[in-house]
C-alpha cells in the first residue's frame, strides 16, 4: 500500500463539497449541539491542564488555522480558565518562540498569569484585567505590535449583539492580511434559550447577528470556507473570517 497525500486532499475536498450540501447532516449536528448544550459537554475540556471553553472540533480548527497562518501574535477577548491562551501559546511555541499571546478579560485571575508562565513556554503571555472595548485597553494592545507582526484575534468575551459589535469594529483594525480574526459563540443564535441560566443575549440579538451587521460594513473580511464548511459541531458557524 503507497501513501498518497495528493489522493487525500482530493478525496478530502469532494467529500467535503457533499458534506456542506447534506441538509440532514447539518439538522443531525444542530441537535447535537442542543442536546450537548444541556450538560455543558462544551465545559469537559482542557489545554495543558487548562479549562478551555470550547467543543473539540473548535479546538481543532483553532490549532490548524495557528499552523497554516502562523501569526506572530494573537489577541484574544475573553480568557476565562486560560485554556485557549494556553492554546495558542504552546501551538506557537513550535513555530514561533518569539512570539506573544495577549489576553483581555473584565474578570481575570490573579493567579492565572503565573500559572501559564509556569507551562514554561517561549512565547510571551500577558493578560490584562479589562473591558476589552476600553481605550486603555486598545492602548495596551497597540504598545506590545511591531510593524512586522502578524496578528490574529480572537473575540469571544461578552455576547451581547452590541459589545460583539463593538469588538468586531475596533479589533478587526488590529488584525494583519491572510489572518484570521474568529467571532465565538455565534451559536447562540440557536442556543440562547436553551438552558436555565439568565443571559443577556437571546435569538436575535447575539454575537451572531453582530457578525451580519459587521460584514454589511466591512469588505476587509471574508468568511473562510475551508474552516467554516468543513465544522459540524461548532460553536462559531460561519464565525471564522480572514483578512483579505
Amino acid at each position: 500500500m503507497s501513501w498518497d497525500r495528493k489522493q487525500l486532499e482530493s478525496d478530502r475536498t469532494t467529500k467535503l463539497v457533499r458534506q456542506s450540501a447534506d441538509e440532514d447532516l447539518k439538522s443531525l449536528s444542530l441537535d447535537f449541539l442542543k442536546k450537548s448544550y444541556q450538560f455543558d459537554y462544551c465545559y469537559q475540556w482542557n489545554w495543558a491542564g487548562f479549562p478551555i471553553l470550547n467543543m473539540p472540533e473548535d479546538i481543532v480548527a483553532y490549532q490548524e488555522i495557528l499552523f497554516r497562518c502562523k501569526p506572530t501574535v494573537v489577541i484574544e477577548t475573553g480568557v476565562a480558565w486560560g485554556g485557549s491562551i494556553a492554546l495558542a501559546a504552546s501551538i506557537m511555541s513550535l513555530y514561533e518562540p518569539t512570539g506573544q499571546v495577549l489576553g483581555i478579560d473584565k474578570n481575570l485571575d490573579e493567579a492565572l498569569l503565573f500559572q501559564l508562565r509556569d507551562l514554561n513556554l517561549s512565547v510571551r503571555i500577558d493578560l490584562l484585567q479589562s473591558n476589552s472595548t476600553e481605550e486603555s485597553a486598545l492602548d495596551w494592545v497597540a504598545e506590545r505590535l511591531t510593524e512586522s507582526d502578524k496578528v490574529m484575534v480572537v473575540l469571544d468575551s461578552h455576547h451581547t449583539h452590541d459589545h460583539v459589535l463593538s469588538e468586531l469594529r475596533v479589533f478587526s483594525s488590529f488584525v494583519t492580511s491572510g489572518q484570521f480574526l474568529i467571532v465565538g459563540d455565534t451559536i447562540v443564535k440557536d442556543l440562547a434559550n436553551d438552558t436555565d441560566r439568565v443571559r443577556p443575549w437571546s435569538h436575535k440579538q447575539n454575537p451572531h447577528s453582530a457578525l451580519e451587521e459587521f460584514l454589511s460594513e466591512s469588505s476587509d473580511f471574508v468568511r473562510d470556507d475551508q474552516v467554516n464548511r468543513k465544522l459540524l459541531t461548532s460553536f462559531h458557524p460561519g464565525g471564522y473570517l480572514r483578512k483579505v
